[in-house]
């Protein structure tokens, strides 16, 4: 049975739209592989297995996987109060990768990025595919861009323009 869950995304695959994820809050890790008709949780290898606040899919590499994961839940809906509550150890979260469509995860090094609550990811789909350019808003932080699919990152401030450069 299912749990009562927060669902802060739905994301079908762009490989497969039978493949559908969802980024919920309490209980990460659900996938469907039959368009939502059964689901299956999978936390195994997700250091903080509370939250997924977003999901990005590889557009040229079937069922590879980033999300965004953190100990916090239901952002900004609750006791929501200001920066000090952001760097708080409630707000720990990190970016988990699959390889095969969310059944398992790991956890990428992340040299650079805080260790806090990512709310949001965008894979660039131009960038090259063992290189994959990414974009990661981090709460009370700012952006930040991996250029080597999310192994080292750097913050990212100002105006971005169409390219993704920092004006």
């Amino acid at each position: 049975p299912m749990m009562v869950l927060t669902v802060n995304l739905y994301h079908i695959s762009p490989h497969n739209p039978k493949h559908h994820h969802m980024s919920t809050a309490d209980f990460c890790g659900w996938y469907s592989r039959d368009a939502g008709h059964s689901w299956y949780r999978s936390e195994e290898g997700i250091s903080e297995p509370h939250n997924i606040y977003d999901i990005a899919f590889d557009p040229d590499v079937p069922d590879r996987i980033w999300a965004a994961t953190s100990r916090k839940h239901d952002i900004p809906q609750w006791n929501f109060i200001g920066r000090d509550n952001v760097l708080s150890h409630e707000y720990v979260g990190s970016i988990a990768y699959s390889e095969n469509g969310g059944e398992t995860w790991r956890q990428i090094s992340e040299k650079g990025l805080p260790p806090l609550t990512t709310l949001g990811l965008y894979l660039d789909p131009n960038s090259p595919v063992d290189s994959r350019h990414i974009w990661a808003a981090v709460l009370g932080k700012g952006f930040y861009l991996s250029k080597d699919n999310g192994r080292t990152w750097e913050q990212r401030t100002g105006e971005i323009n169409d390219e993704g450069h920092v004006k």
